[in-house]
C-alpha cells in the first residue's frame, strides 16, 4: 500500500514538473518573441520619423518653389540670378546637412 503511495506520488511530481518545464519553455518563447516585436516596433517608429521628415522637406521645397520661380522670373541680371540661385544652393545644404540623431 505504501508502495503505491510513493509510486503516486512519484508520477505526480514526474508529471507536475513536466507541466512546469513546459510553461516555462512557453514563457520564455513569448519572451523572445516580445523582443522581436519590440525591436519591430522601433524600426517602424524609426522609418516613420523618417518618412515625416522626408514628407516635411519635400512640402518645405513645394512652398518655396512657386516663391524661387517667380523671383527668377523678375531677376534684372545676372547677378540678381546668382544670388537666388545660391540661397537655393545654400537652403538645400542646409537642409541636407542635418545632423542625423542615432
Amino acid at each position: 500500500m505504501q508502495s503505491k503511495i510513493f509510486e503516486f506520488l512519484f508520477l505526480s511530481s514526474t508529471l507536475l514538473f513536466m507541466i512546469v518545464a513546459f510553461l516555462i519553455r512557453i514563457l520564455i518563447a513569448i519572451k523572445n518573441k516580445n523582443k522581436e516585436l519590440k525591436k519591430q516596433v522601433e524600426q517602424q517608429n524609426e522609418n516613420s520619423k523618417n518618412m515625416s521628415e522626408y514628407v516635411k522637406n519635400l512640402s518645405d521645397i513645394n512652398s518655396r518653389k512657386d516663391e524661387l520661380s517667380s523671383k527668377l522670373k523678375d531677376a534684372e541680371s545676372d547677378e540678381d540670378v546668382k544670388n537666388i540661385i545660391d540661397s537655393i544652393v545654400s537652403a538645400n545644404n542646409n537642409r541636407v546637412r542635418k545632423p542625423s540623431k542615432d
